[in-house]
């Protein structure tokens, strides 16, 4: 029973590899799950393949390079930079990977999948990332002229009559917030 099993996987697997001759994976990324609208959040973009040959590599080297990143963000995220897709191969493993330096114009709640789509064949292989969550926050212009002055604090009392005195920072984050560190 176990060798028929066996070969039973081993077929399988075989003809997964001719029914996909990149054994493609992409991945996404942020660098911060939370952002002020009109801020900035960087976004990476990787593929992971085993190309079965060298018409497939070359057919995701193309789309890769190609990947059209700002047409799938929507109109509340804007890339304003990206980099040059770099490419790393180590035992028959390509890894692409991309960076773009996304604005964040509205309220975004989130980097929406995004498609990699490889023309080969005849066919199109395509792959799709996670959304990737980032939350965003608002209304600091208020407080910007004033709130990016940090001032000297000192806390001083008594618990259980031992005395106690510490110095830290503090700057406002709103009419009536203020945020504090001691030291």
């Amino acid at each position: 029973m176990r060798v028929l099993a066996t070969v039973a996987f081993l077929l399988a697997a075989s003809a997964a590899a001719q029914t996909d001759p990149l054994s493609l994976q992409v991945f996404s990324g942020v660098d911060r799950e939370a952002v002020e609208v009109g801020g900035y959040v960087e976004v990476q973009v990787e593929a992971l393949a085993v190309p079965q040959s060298q018409e497939a590599n070359d057919a995701l080297t193309v789309a890769f390079a190609t990947w059209d990143l700002a047409s799938q963000l929507g109109p509340r995220l804007e890339v304003v930079r990206q980099t040059e897709p770099m490419l790393r191969e180590t035992d028959g493993v390509v890894e692409w990977q991309r960076r773009a330096i996304v604005w964040v114009r509205e309220g975004a709640t989130a980097i929406p999948a995004l498609r990699l789509a490889v023309p080969l064949g005849g066919r199109v292989v395509e792959r799709t990332t996670r959304p990737r969550a980032v939350r965003t926050f608002g209304g600091l212009d208020a407080t910007r002229g004033h709130g990016r002055s940090v001032v000297g604090v000192t806390a001083e009392g008594e618990v259980d009559g031992v005395a106690f005195r510490r110095v830290g920072s503090a700057f406002s984050v709103g009419g009536d917030a203020l945020v504090t560190a001691y030291h």
